[in-house]
């Protein structure tokens, strides 16, 4: 399956009511439910079939539009694969500190 034309943002607002750990097939009817776009739902169908731990695990599953990546230019995507993320998650907090906001998925600034 290919990538959807939506964003990580319109997927992860489609699923703001789902309450975690959440299976694909949970995952497709939130955003069903939620009045999610067709694109969206896309996206979700093409997940792995597995169990969701929070907002982030489905954040890294999910395929969407590469030129939807929150306005990010080439640069600034290659940048962040040469770092191994992307450019709508954050790395885990340095020396064990306690994540403010564990299960959401935060875009990065800057």
């Amino acid at each position: 399956m290919g990538t959807a034309h939506t964003s990580v943002p319109e997927v992860l607002d489609a699923l703001k009511d789902v309450t975690y750990p959440a299976d694909k097939d949970r995952l497709v009817s939130a955003a069903r439910e939620a009045g999610a776009s067709e694109e969206v739902v896309k996206a979700l169908r093409g997940i792995p079939a597995e169990e969701y731990t929070n907002r982030a695990d489905v954040a890294r599953s999910v395929r969407v539009d590469p030129d939807s990546d929150l306005g990010t230019n080439a640069t600034q995507r290659a940048e962040q694969a040469r770092q191994g993320g992307k450019p709508w998650t954050l790395p885990a907090p340095a020396g064990g500190a306690e994540d403010p906001d564990p299960g959401g998925v935060r875009p990065l600034t800057g």
